[in-house]
């Protein structure tokens, strides 16, 4: 399954993660395979987050031992993710309570994936479902609080 990620930022630059080489109303990734880092109180527990429940895979991490930072990919999605002592997460519904979403995750089959991550006992904020601004698709809440939207314009 492709999907790309786009961040939802609250300055208004939705910028794209990843290219998938598919372009819909909702998501265009660009040519340059944008990209978020995302902050993390432990990278570790992250990472197998997003590979365990999620079907990401690490492709770098960084300094070898104890790793701060690292590079997780799933199809044309990719996220970067960086621990840092003195930065704590701050998820977008901490900062604005109207700003759920921390990214939107482009599904073309949001039925599918979310049956994947049934399977792979992914935990699931808000279940599959038409949405009232016309997506379809569920939301995860990672480790750190972060929100993701995996869906599509219906």
């Amino acid at each position: 399954m492709v999907f790309a990620i786009a961040l939802v930022d609250t300055t208004g630059d939705n910028r794209a993660i990843g290219n998938t080489g598919e372009e819909n109303v909702h998501d265009k990734a660009n040519d340059h395979g944008d990209f978020t880092v995302l902050h993390r109180q432990q990278l570790d527990r992250t990472v197998a987050f997003y590979r365990e429940k999620l079907g990401f895979d690490m492709t770098f991490q960084q300094p070898d031992p104890n790793p701060f930072f690292a590079i997780i990919r799933r199809d044309g999605a990719q996220l970067f993710v960086k621990s840092d002592g003195d930065v704590k997460p701050l998820p977008n519904p901490k900062r604005h309570p109207s700003m759920r979403w921390d990214a939107y995750v482009y599904a073309p089959d949001p039925d599918a994936l979310a049956a994947e991550f049934v399977d792979r006992g992914a935990p699931f904020s808000t279940p599959l479902e038409d949405t009232h601004d016309g997506l379809r698709g569920f939301e995860l809440t990672d480790p750190d609080g972060y929100v993701l939207f995996f869906g599509r314009p219906r």
